[in-house]
C-alpha cells in the first residue's frame, strides 16, 4: 500500500505555466510527478506493518532456534555417552589383550622349558 502524498497536481502545472513551460507539457509533467510519487513512498502504516511482519517471522525464527539449541544438546548428550561407553570397552579390550598377550608368554616359556 502507499501512501497518499499532498500533491497538488494543478498547482505544480500552473507554476510550471508561470515559468514558461506549454500548457500541455506542464500538465503532462504534473501528472507523471504525481504517479511517480504514489508508487515511490510507502505510508507509515506500511512501515508498521512490516516491522509487525518481520517481528512475527524474527519471532518464529528463535522458536526454531531453540528447538534446534534443545535438539543439539541432546546429541551432545548422546555423543558423550557414547563416547564414554566406548572408552570403557577401549580399556576392557586394552586389559583382554594383555591377558592374553602374557597367556601366550607364559605358555610360550613354558614350551620352552
Amino acid at each position: 500500500m502507499t501512501a497518499v502524498l499532498p500533491f497538488d497536481t494543478l498547482d505544480y502545472a500552473r507554476k510550471l505555466e508561470t515559468a514558461g513551460v506549454a500548457a500541455p507539457q506542464a500538465e503532462l509533467q504534473a501528472r507523471a510527478l504525481a504517479e511517480a510519487l504514489s508508487q515511490a513512498v510507502a505510508s507509515p502504516n506500511d512501515l508498521r506493518n512490516l516491522e509487525t511482519n518481520f517481528g512475527v517471522r524474527f519471532g518464529a525464527l528463535e522458536s526454531r532456534m531453540t528447538i534446534l539449541e534443545a535438539a543439539m544438546a541432546a546429541v551432545r548428550s548422546e555423543v558423550d555417552a557414547l563416547r564414554t561407553d566406548l572408552i570403557g570397552r577401549i580399556d576392557t579390550l586394552k586389559w583382554l589383550f594383555g591377558f592374553a598377550a602374557t597367556m601366550n608368554i607364559a605358555i610360550f616359556a613354558r614350551l620352552v622349558m
